[in-house]
């Protein structure tokens, strides 16, 4: 097995095991889930849509977590998996702008390996704040512009069918 593939493989495992322990072991509520993300994730849960989809608030994470307290899960638990699944599911896209700024796969590896083990994007990513959902759009955002300007045709960039800018 290749260095690149044992990095990215140990950090997704860390990925995962970081997100696993947040959503088991997590009790440190932050202000903005206790007062809305939270309440609006159990309001969707009990299908009171005014408070489920409050304007002041983007709804992605909270309306996720919403369809995840119908399966029985706490609201805080809900956000905390929606939110880890968006730090989980930034590796490819980290990988992918790596691997075209640096050049190298393992550089890009190595770079993936340090987004999953930053101390701020650990705290900000899994404990369900809206942060790791806008992450993994920017970080989206930045791929497709980037793709857009090396491929031709628009609908080839934004299948991701060949993500490996060249």
């Amino acid at each position: 097995m290749s260095t690149t593939k044992r990095v990215i493989t140990a950090s997704v495992c860390i990925g995962l095991l970081v997100s696993l322990l947040h959503i088991f072991f997590c009790d440190d509520v932050y202000d903005d889930i206790a007062a809305y993300y939270g309440p609006m994730a159990a309001a969707f849960n009990r299908g009171d849509w005014d408070v489920a989809f409050l304007l002041e608030v983007p709804v992605l994470n909270t309306t996720m977590g919403g369809l995840l307290t119908l399966c029985g899960l706490h609201p805080f638990t809900a956000l905390m998996i929606v939110s880890c699944f968006f730090y989980l599911a930034a590796i490819p896209l980290v990988y992918i702008l790596g691997k075209h700024f640096l050049k190298r796969d393992d550089y890009a590896a190595w770079g993936v390996f340090i987004y999953i083990v930053a101390p701020k994007i650990i705290r900000f990513s899994c404990t369900g704040l809206l942060n790791s959902s806008r992450n993994f759009f920017v970080l989206c955002a930045a791929v497709l512009v980037l793709l857009s300007a090396t491929k031709t045709k628009w609908w080839k960039s934004a299948s991701l069918k060949n993500a490996q800018p060249k």
